[in-house]
């Protein structure tokens, strides 16, 4: 048991020595002396116990405030150094699709307007050849149409290169000797097979199929016609030599 608890208890024993045997007061002053002395214990005992109830109001929900806000602020700190984290993850994954789709749009777009530069390019060299056919300079009117397949075949315009192997076989073979085909194509550096079997690798559908082997047909019409024009005359000087 705590001394302050057992002091009052000491106290009423002395109160009491003194009063009986040592000064020979009445029973009634020694109550009073008792009870007076109990009366201030209790005083004591209720301030004290006001003051622990006042702390345990007040200061412990302090304490208990603090301790909340104290948390609340790391709570707060570790939020925002997810949220951080997250917002540059997200923002890199953010800046590589961006980039991705400018790199695919602009790839996208370049390759839209090679294939159009091609494309008004064919048309050019199918308006000058047209324009040769009108002067029957069949020879360049060949050529420039070999040109405007081959920039036909870069603009992917199948459909061109289809119209464009039907003219040069039926405007331009019909008119132009084997020789001339030789040495024309000899003059631009065009190997005339290569050049067919080029247009038929471009044609994975098959769309110039029945075109190109009309035009092959075509030109080995007129190296036939040639050699057997050819013939005639070699068995002529014969007989002459004869």
């Amino acid at each position: 048991m705590p001394v302050d608890t057992l002091q009052p208890v000491h106290n009423a024993v002395i109160i009491i020595h003194d009063t009986v045997f040592t000064k020979g007061e009445n029973a009634y002053d020694l109550v009073y002396k008792i009870d007076y002395m109990y009366q201030n214990a209790w005083t004591r005992l209720v301030t004290v116990g006001a003051i622990i109830t006042a702390f345990a109001t007040i200061a412990v929900p302090l304490y208990l405030s603090f301790l909340r806000k104290k948390q609340d602020k790391v709570d707060k700190d570790s939020d925002k150094v997810y949220f951080e984290q997250k917002s540059a993850e997200i923002k890199k994954v953010l800046e590589v699709e961006f980039e991705q789709k400018l790199s695919d749009t602009l790839s996208k777009y370049s390759v839209t307007v090679a294939e159009e530069m091609n494309s008004m390019k064919a048309s050019n060299f199918f308006l000058l050849g047209d324009a040769k056919l009108e002067k029957r300079d069949y020879n360049f009117a060949f050529i420039n149409f070999i040109t405007a397949i081959r920039y036909s075949l870069a603009a992917k315009d199948l459909r061109n290169v289809k119209a464009l192997l039907l003219c040069i076989k039926t405007e331009c073979i019909p008119h132009l000797s084997a020789t001339e085909l030789r040495v024309t194509s000899m003059a631009y550096s065009l190997d005339i097979e290569s050049f067919l079997k080029e247009i038929a690798a471009a044609d994975t559908d098959n769309l110039l199929f029945e075109d190109i082997n009309g035009l092959r047909q075509a030109i080995g019409a007129r190296v036939q016609q040639e050699q057997q024009n050819e013939k005639p005359l070699t068995s002529k000087n014969s007989d002459g030599q004869g």
